[in-house]
């Protein structure tokens, strides 16, 4: 602890000589820009953490008197090289939903977007369609894919601005429906990777590349099935709607076609390069 403390201080120290270091930056108070710019840390905090730091700080937490006393201490250090503006820990919807089905929701909350500062990452899907149609794109061009390495393009409330002292966030009222389908999905996910785990553990061969390319062959099957369900349902949703009116619809619905063998092909051959 002393050793943080000291650490501490001597951040604050610096932090402050430079800052107060005639022209050594240029502050403009309405965008909250820093010229040059000032580069944070940006610490992504695990739910695990999350948890357990609200369990050391707040009292009324049934595991305070249980808790190991360290996550006080992490959670000292990241609240003040937060607010000494040298560290960012952006909140992900990970964390709401990971919350969402604890009793502690609210103490939660408050923890991860307190060190946050309002930045928060993007879904991993919208991430995920992003890197895919970067890759696509690529491939169809027969070009190397050249990802954008920019971390502001998968968060919001900027990385690096100068916070405010006041954070004003609102809670919604999560209907009762929206946790339990957040538990279901937890549970099937526990009893597929153990399934998974087990299906490994009893493969011949284990290696890296092997495992790789079962997860690729996989991921690719299931985008293709979901596609294909997609344009299923919507097609049937186009029937219904026809019948019950007695005629075709006025607008045009697009890419309700499956893909011709061609396209099937093709497609497979992109996941597979």
């Amino acid at each position: 602890m002393a050793e943080h403390s000291s650490a501490a201080a001597r951040c604050d120290k610096m932090f402050h000589i430079h800052a107060m270091q005639p022209g050594s930056f240029r502050f403009d108070p309405e965008t909250m820009v820093l010229d040059p710019p000032h580069l944070k840390k940006v610490i992504y905090v695990d739910q695990f953490a999350i948890s357990e730091m609200v369990k050391a700080v707040d009292t009324r937490s049934k595991a305070h008197s249980r808790v190991d006393p360290f996550w006080r201490q992490v959670f000292e250090a990241l609240e003040r090289v937060c607010k000494l503006q040298l560290v960012v820990c952006p909140w992900s919807p990970f964390h709401r939903d990971e919350s969402l089905v604890s009793e502690m929701f609210e103490p939660l909350k408050r923890m991860y977007e307190h060190l946050a500062n309002g930045v928060g990452l993007l879904r991993p899907t919208d991430i995920e369609l992003r890197q895919l149609n970067t890759a696509l794109v690529a491939w169809l061009d027969g070009k190397e894919p050249d990802y954008d390495s920019n971390p502001e393009r998968i968060t919001t409330g900027s990385l690096h601005r100068w916070h405010v002292r006041f954070l004003v966030t609102v809670s919604m009222d999560y209907p009762p429906e929206r946790v339990r389908d957040l538990r279901h999905r937890r549970t099937r996910l526990d009893r597929s990777l153990a399934r998974w785990f087990e299906e490994c553990r009893q493969r011949p061969n284990r290696s890296f590349d092997h495992a790789l390319m079962i997860e690729c062959d996989g991921y690719r099957d299931v985008l293709l099935g979901t596609y294909q369900d997609m344009v299923k349902r919507e097609n049937e949703l186009v029937s219904l709607v026809e019948a019950a009116t007695g005629e075709p619809l006025r607008f045009k619905v697009d890419n309700l076609t499956p893909p011709s063998e061609r396209e099937a092909n093709r497609s497979g051959s992109f996941w597979k390069s």
